[in-house]
C-alpha cells in the first residue's frame, strides 16, 4: 500500500487543531495588548431644544471630541505586550510539537501496519506449505515410510504456522486499529 500523505494528514488530526486555535487566540492576545498602545478617541455629540414652541426655536446642539493618552501607567502596558508575546511563541512552538509528533506516530503506525500486513502474508504462505507437507507426511506414515516420532514433529509443526498466522493476523487488525487512532478516527465496533 502506497503510504498516504501523513503531512495533510497531521494537519487534520484534532490535536492539530486545537492546537492551532490555541496559537490564533495568542496572537488575538498579542494584537489586543499591542493595540492598547493607540491613544483612546472619544466623540460625543449632543442637541436640543429650550422651547415649548412648536416649531422649536433655539435650538442648540454640541459636538466634542477627546484625545486621552497614558503617558506612564508603570509599564503595564509593556509588560502586557511582552507576556502576551510570549504565550504566542510558547502556543507556537506547541503547535510545531504537536506536528512533529503526530507525523512521528503517523509515520512509525504506517510502517507498523504495513509490517504486520506483511507477516501474514509470509505466515499463511508458511502454513500453506505445511499443509501440504502435513499430507505428504500423513501419506507416508500410512504406508509405514515415517515412524510416528517424526510424524508427530510434522503435526506439531502444522499446528504451530496455524496459531503463527492467527497471532499474525491479530497483530495486524492491532496495528490497523493504532494507524486508525492514530489518524485521529474512533475506533466503532461492528454489531453483528
Amino acid at each position: 500500500m502506497k503510504e498516504p500523505d501523513l503531512e495533510e494528514l497531521a494537519k487534520e488530526h484534532p490535536s492539530y487543531a486545537k492546537s492551532l486555535a490555541k496559537e490564533n487566540s495568542s496572537r488575538a492576545a498579542l494584537t489586543a495588548a499591542q493595540s492598547q498602545d493607540y491613544p483612546t478617541v472619544t466623540i460625543s455629540a449632543s442637541g436640543g431644544s429650550s422651547s415649548n414652541d412648536i416649531p422649536p426655536k433655539g435650538n442648540e446642539g454640541s459636538v466634542s471630541a477627546a484625545v486621552s493618552y497614558t503617558i506612564f501607567n508603570g509599564f503595564a502596558r509593556e509588560a502586557g505586550v511582552a507576556k502576551a508575546r510570549s504565550a504566542l511563541r510558547s502556543a507556537q512552538a506547541s503547535t510545531r510539537s504537536t506536528y512533529n509528533t503526530l507525523y512521528a506516530t503517523l509515520k512509525s503506525n504506517f510502517v507498523a501496519w504495513q509490517d504486520a500486513l506483511q507477516t501474514v502474508d509470509v505466515q499463511a504462505k508458511y502454513l500453506e506449505a505445511q499443509k501440504e507437507r502435513e499430507k505428504i507426511s500423513q501419506s507416508q506414515y500410512n504406508v509405514g515410510r515415517l515412524d510416528y516420532n517424526n510424524w508427530t514433529i510434522i503435526e506439531d509443526a502444522l499446528v504451530q504456522a496455524k496459531q503463527n498466522e492467527l497471532n499474525a493476523r491479530a497483530n495486524a487488525l492491532k496495528a490497523e486499529a493504532a494507524w486508525e487512532q492514530a489518524k485521529g478516527n474512533p475506533i466503532e465496533e461492528e454489531n453483528n
